[in-house]
């Protein structure tokens, strides 16, 4: 018989991936270590090359393999049963999926918890209007217009790693290509609400429509971008580790220049940052936004090294928002409240969040790649860095807010 982690309050054997919102990412509660011992299954997500490979890997560690796990990706469960204190199941998960990643044939491992939970984040707002939503128009924020005499996008692919979008919105229907839902199995990555909870909040779906908004920025800072959608979130903005690695390697497989992610989680993982490593290997410049924490604490894998971290700037305030995250860890800002982009339908809305802000540099890289796809890609967070704003605000980014066409310019 399959046994569980003991609640969803245990401390957490793996980092949940939330969609950052205005409220702070969170893992599950950790309760008070205990000096008693109790019997619990690690459990441990394996990628490997065949399943023969995973069960000789559970046996080598005198672990139990547990079957596929869903929507089939060549990803297993393995399980190991022991007697072990509260306060060590964590750091004896880590070392399971360690030793596991070290057996012939497996590929990559790192703990896992079915019981995943997160915060919930910041929703359309309060202003929001169906058509000709009113809000920060880009182009004229940025000096799209002027950006756009040295470039579009043209031959760039831009992978979008999120909850799901909506393909036939008029914006983005000509400049998807064809993308994949790994948290469903379905070979569309659509925009759909399940009507579950699945972060406990109280609230079902307040993510739906959050890649589809974040594929609106793209195709309006980068319109002759290829956009390859990739879902990886339940509509709800959780996620798991190993389904949110399958799809870094899954966007880099499918030949993205770049791979923006608008989401994070406060615990490091190393699972997660070899598989960033791996993009990066593959020339893949990865952007991440920062958090919406108001505070100054590192969100993975925004605070990892080579990813460019963007927090949410506000021109009120001239710095990053008061609900943002900032410090030296976040390497620029980008508009990041009340922003216009697609909502699921075909209409229009606005949105605020460093979600926002990241593919807005995202889209600015691949602007940059398109006049120098070496220098452009090699390049881009110095260039990126060098040509920011300095900012006067309370809150700021190591560098300041982008300067998109002063970037571009870099490369003549």
């Amino acid at each position: 018989m399959r046994l569980r982690p003991l609640s969803v309050n245990h401390p957490s054997v793996v980092a949940i991936l939330t969609i950052l919102g205005i409220v702070a990412l969170g893992l599950s509660a950790h309760p008070a270590a205990a000096a008693d011992k109790v019997v619990v299954t690690l459990e441990v997500a394996v990628k490997a090359d065949t399943v023969a490979a995973v069960i000789a890997a559970a046996t080598s560690e005198e672990a139990e393999f547990l079957g596929e796990l869903p929507p089939g990706r060549d990803i297993y469960l393995v399980g190991k049963t022991i007697e072990i204190e509260l306060k060590d199941i964590a750091k004896k998960t880590d070392e399971l999926a360690d030793d596991l990643e070290k057996e012939d044939g497996v590929l990559w491992a790192v703990p896992y918890d079915e019981n995943v939970g997160g915060t919930r984040f910041y929703a359309w707002s309060e202003d929001e209007r169906l058509n000709g939503a009113q809000g920060i128009d880009l182009r004229d924020r940025l000096d799209v217009s002027e950006a756009h005499v040295h470039a579009t996008g043209a031959g760039v692919t831009v992978a979008l790693i999120d909850t799901g979008f909506d393909l036939d919105h008029p914006l983005l229907e000509s400049r998807l290509l064809p993308g994949i839902d790994l948290v469903d199995g379905h070979a569309r990555a659509s925009d759909w609400k399940n009507g579950l909870d699945e972060d406990g909040d109280g609230v079902a779906d307040e993510s739906h429509g959050h890649g589809t908004f974040v594929a609106g920025i793209v195709a309006q800072i980068a319109p002759d971008a290829r956009i390859l959608p990739i879902r990886a979130m339940e509509a709800d903005g959780v996620g798991d580790m190993h389904v949110i690695i399958d799809a870094i390697d899954e966007a880099v497989a499918r030949g993205a220049d770049i791979i923006n992610i608008s989401f994070g989680t406060i615990t490091e993982s190393r699972g997660l940052e070899d598989a960033i490593e791996r993009a990066q290997d593959s020339g893949v410049v990865v952007v991440a936004a920062a958090g919406n924490h108001g505070a100054d604490e590192e969100r993975y894998p925004a605070a990892l090294s080579g990813v460019i971290s963007v927090g949410a700037f506000d021109s009120t305030a001239d710095g990053i928002a008061t609900w943002g995250g900032y410090g030296d860890w976040v390497d620029v800002s980008a508009p990041g409240l009340e922003v216009v982009s697609a909502k699921p339908g075909g209409t229009m809305a606005t949105w605020s969040g460093s979600s926002i802000s990241a593919p807005i540099v995202a889209a600015q890289v691949a602007l940059m790649m398109q006049i120098d796809p070496d220098k452009g890609a090699k390049d881009a967070e110095k260039i990126i860095r060098d040509t920011a704003r300095k900012v006067t605000g309370d809150k700021q980014s190591k560098e300041g807010l982008i300067q998109l066409e002063q970037a571009l310019q870099k490369l003549f």
